[in-house]
């Protein structure tokens, strides 16, 4: 999970002029008409790729497209022919600050269906929420090599042995509940990444993992 800007990277400017001056409804479901120019402005800071897992969800040349879309603040592009959700990274905030810049991610719809909704609440189980946002892709704190590093044989993330144990559980119980090393994702990347170094190609997506097991290679551990 690589480190987003979110930031620098606001080209849906009427969303945000409107959600600067609170004209945003509170409910995700109200408000709708900006869903697009959200999606868009995601895809765009994402480099295209899925915020938690970087499978890649629209070609990279489209992102340069994205960006010559938006005229007077809205998107003009159709509703892209791709499998995509808007995630609430905080799920709670749905339907209190349904449409916060800060909580949204453009993501893979089978881990944010079939893996966060079930985990996330798990996850609340062990530790409040507030304690994950130091783990949260857009966060200034976050980086993917501080926190984590990866098995370059299972394809799975794991804690950084540099970090403390409590911090090391909380990695893990985000790793879990955003389906990082969910099995088929956990496939995919894997078979992606070998066959890309086999053919010694440079891959674009899981381009964390792949940084990693270069980083590996150069440095394996005893």
């Amino acid at each position: 999970m690589r480190r987003i800007n979110k930031v620098d990277n606001r080209i849906a400017t009427e969303y945000h002029r409107r959600l600067a001056q609170g004209e945003m409804a509170a409910e995700y479901s109200k408000d709708k008409k900006y869903y697009h120019d959200v999606l868009h402005n995601l895809l765009f800071c994402q480099d295209g790729l899925c915020a938690y897992t970087e499978k890649r969800i629209i070609a990279g040349e489209e992102i340069e497209e994205i960006a010559n879309a938006f005229a007077g603040g809205r998107n003009t592009m159709e509703k892209p022919e791709i499998s995509v959700n808007i995630d609430h990274f905080d799920s709670d905030l749905k339907d209190k600050q349904g449409w916060d810049w800060n909580n949204l991610f453009a993501v893979d719809p089978r881990v944010n269906m079939e893996v966060k909704r079930v985990m996330e609440p798990i996850a609340r189980t062990r530790f409040d929420f507030e304690e994950y946002m130091f783990l949260k892709p857009d966060s200034e704190s976050y980086s993917p090599f501080k926190f984590l590093e990866y098995d370059s044989k299972e394809h799975i993330f794991f804690p950084s042995s540099e970090i403390d144990d409590d911090v090391a559980e909380k990695v893990d119980i985000v790793l879990d509940f955003l389906g990082i090393n969910y099995g088929t994702v956990k496939r995919e990347r894997g078979q992606y990444l070998d066959d890309q170094i086999l053919l010694n190609h440079q891959p674009d997506q899981y381009l964390t993992a792949y940084q990693m097991m270069m980083q590996n290679q150069k440095n394996p551990k005893p």
